[in-house]
């Protein structure tokens, strides 16, 4: 009797003390399961807010903080010295969130020319960090203005310049008077039209276009027909083409180019090493060549010219304009142009920070 009473019990204490523990562990990851899921909850509101109309506005107007320029600087790998610069720029002119506020060419523009004018009187350039300002800011104008891409030749506005490509090289403007689905219609020069140059009907010809951001674009397009029409007792040559959506973005340059037509000299150029240094001494040929810039950057320039300079020569330009004198060079390329002309494309080799900066306010209009 008394052995059927003792074997009807719930368990021994030795069995309750083996299945403790596993209930322990499930309280344990139902815990952090729970946990989990209110740092997720709570994570998905906090991204949720963060992409409302309530906190883009709010973010828009706030002032930029360091925090926000460090967030900005990695995303672009800048340097610690970049990132330190742009936080000064920005801090300057109490500039709103950097992150919300560059939205185009005009925006990076007033930001970098306001605080250069404060900056310029505060004594603060050297010739270095000149040079990093203005790195800084042609970085953050090929951000903006690769944000807005095209895909297509239909994307491109009318009256907007659109460049020839002829085959010797040479670049001919052209401007868009129509653009429909089917082609582009672009009024050429009167000498152009006259020309040999001018690509033949139905023959595929290059040609580029530059966005009003900065964005070069290379292209294909084949020639349908040429026509013309009267304007105001005006005859006006027009010249339709094909459209492409197989446009190739240039590699980007490393520095801003201008256009330009101001006259530049140059010379031959050598190399002598110094017995005692064992340094290279440049030595300047006194036969000067006058010349027209047709474009210039911070690392070199392309001149126009009657003589026909080959090319991998090296070479010194002088810009009395500009008040830049003796800048080493070596021609990368020569290309005929008509009448007579040679276009020398100029890889600078050396060129002083305070030239190059000279360069640079030229071409953004800063006054040094």
């Amino acid at each position: 009797m008394f052995t059927g009473l003792s074997g009807s019990g719930s368990g021994s204490p030795l069995q309750a003390r083996a299945t403790a523990p596993v209930f322990l562990f499930i309280i344990i990851l139902l815990s952090i399961a729970a946990f989990l899921g209110i740092i997720f909850l709570i994570s998905t509101q906090i991204t949720k807010y963060r992409k409302s109309e309530r906190y883009i506005k709010k973010a828009q107007k706030s002032p930029t903080k360091r925090k926000d320029v460090v967030e900005l600087g990695r995303s672009l790998n800048f340097t610690s010295a970049e990132i330190n610069l742009l936080w000064k720029v920005c801090f300057t002119v109490k500039f709103p969130n950097i992150l919300y506020n560059l939205k185009s060419t005009e925006d990076v523009d007033n930001l970098f020319r306001n605080a250069y004018q404060i900056l310029k009187q505060q004594d603060y350039f050297s010739d270095e960090r000149l040079d990093l300002f203005f790195s800084i800011l042609y970085r953050l104008e090929l951000m903006v203005a690769q944000r807005k891409t095209i895909s297509s030749t239909r994307q491109i506005q009318l009256n907007k310049t659109v460049t020839y490509i002829a085959t010797n090289g040479e670049q001919q403007p052209l401007t868009v008077v129509e653009n429909t689905r089917e082609s582009m219609t672009l009024e050429i020069p009167d000498y152009i039209h006259s020309t040999k140059e001018k690509p033949q009907p139905l023959a595929k010809s290059r040609f580029t276009y530059k966005t009003d951001e900065g964005l070069s674009y290379n292209y294909i397009a084949r020639v349908i027909r040429y026509t013309n029409t009267e304007k105001e007792g005006e005859k006006h040559y027009l010249m339709i083409v094909s459209h492409s959506e197989q446009l190739e973005s240039q590699a980007q340059r490393h520095f801003k180019r201008e256009f330009t037509e101001e006259s530049c000299t140059f010379c031959s150029l050598r190399f002598a090493e110094d017995k005692k240094s064992g340094q290279l001494n440049y030595i300047y040929s006194n036969k000067l060549y006058k010349g027209k810039l047709a474009n210039i950057s911070a690392g070199g320039c392309c001149i126009h010219t009657h003589l026909p300079v080959k090319e991998k020569q090296n070479l010194s330009v002088s810009i009395a304009g500009y008040d830049i004198w003796k800048i080493p060079g070596i021609i990368r390329k020569t290309r005929r142009l008509p009448g007579g002309k040679f276009a020398l494309h100029v890889q600078f080799t050396k060129v002083r920070l305070a030239d190059k900066n000279k360069i640079q306010a030229i071409i953004y209009k800063y006054d040094l």
